[in-house]
């Protein structure tokens, strides 16, 4: 177990942790945010197959053409 001062906010920050071996790693640094909730939480941007569903953003294409958010991550 490690425990760090805090961070500045960016990355990926290049770390080793060193020992009998080194174990370079890369990571980021900053704020976690975590929402969770209902099935109902979760919107495509885009229009979806199923009848009578959500729709999607009004803008979809510019939305997703202006999309750049290296640092984001999304697990499921």
């Amino acid at each position: 177990m490690v425990h760090l001062s805090s961070l500045q906010a960016g990355g990926p920050l290049e770390m080793t942790i060193a020992g009998i071996t080194q174990l370079p790693f890369r990571c980021f640094g900053g704020e976690v945010w975590v929402g969770s909730g209902q099935s109902n939480m979760q919107f495509p941007v885009g229009k979806s197959p199923t009848v009578g569903a959500y729709n999607g953003v009004a803008n979809m294409d510019q939305e997703i053409a202006a999309a750049n958010y290296p640092t984001l991550r999304m697990y499921t």
